[in-house]
């Protein structure tokens, strides 16, 4: 599944507010205007084993402290929804949040709020 990722980068740019690459294959990367840099991962579900599941994982590499970019947002969400839309239903996604550092529950929340309301299901 995460072969065809490549096919959707074009699509993904003129929806997402900032720059969006194809880092490897299931990565999607980007850098907002404050130099925070961004991964979106999508790897094969390993307890489904079944091609169209994968696990989301996003990832901010590094630890600049800026304040709220509602474009992170916006890239986010362009990238998902164009997955899925291309996708259609071959594509179910799961994600999962660390609490490697306590703030699972602030993922939760944050990612909530990002799709409530954008027609896409994901509790």
């Amino acid at each position: 599944m995460t072969e065809r990722f490549g096919e959707f980068i074009d699509e993904i740019n003129q929806l997402s507010p900032y720059k969006v690459s194809l880092k490897e294959r299931g990565c999607y990367s980007f850098k907002t205007h404050n130099d925070k840099t961004y991964n979106i991962y999508f790897f094969q579900n390993e307890f489904f084993k079944r091609k169209e599941i994968v696990d989301l994982t996003i990832e901010r590499m590094n630890d600049i402290i800026a304040p709220v970019d509602l474009k992170v947002r916006q890239t986010v969400v362009s990238i998902i929804s164009i997955l899925l839309n291309n996708l259609k239903d071959n594509f179910i996604i799961i994600l999962s949040y660390d609490n490697i550092d306590g703030k699972s529950f602030k993922r939760y929340r944050v990612f909530d709020k990002w799709f409530s309301g954008q027609g896409i299901i994901y509790k």
